[in-house]
């Protein structure tokens, strides 16, 4: 099987939720496969969430409390998942402007993950560095 099919092979898993298959998939292709970087980091964006609740419930948390740092943060890494990546920069930057403290600046850091897994010609990210950059000093 090609490279190329096997990492299609691998987003179709990580879609699904077979974590455990998609890692050791993701274990026999060459490191410097093409398309293996944004899937390592997708993958470690999955093994974060694995136990958060659904998306609707984080949201429903969210209109309860605004200021739930966690339940915002978990909810970023499901709309990264989902392709949301604006959304979830959004909700990241609003916990870094609120509380640099939470998770040990893990918001800013969470950020960062999701700027490399965009890769630099993004402008989502560009927009956003320039945001995260701009909060900070």
């Amino acid at each position: 099987m090609s490279h190329a099919l096997q990492v299609l092979q691998l987003n179709l898993l990580l879609e699904l939720g077979r974590i455990d298959q998609a890692r050791k998939l993701m274990s026999e292709l060459p490191a410097d496969a093409e398309g293996i970087a944004q899937l390592k980091a997708k993958l470690s964006f999955y093994e974060m969430v694995a136990d958060a609740p659904a998306q609707n419930a984080l949201e429903t948390r969210l209109t309860d409390n605004e200021n739930d740092h966690e339940a915002r943060y978990q909810l970023a890494i499901r709309l990264v998942i989902a392709d949301q990546n604006e959304q979830a920069l959004e909700n990241l930057l609003t916990i870094v402007r609120r509380d640099r403290e939470f998770r040990e600046d893990g918001a800013r850091l969470l950020m960062l993950q999701v700027f490399d897994q965009l890769g630099q010609g993004n402008l989502i990210a560009k927009r956003y560095r320039g945001k995260l950059f701009g909060l900070l000093h």
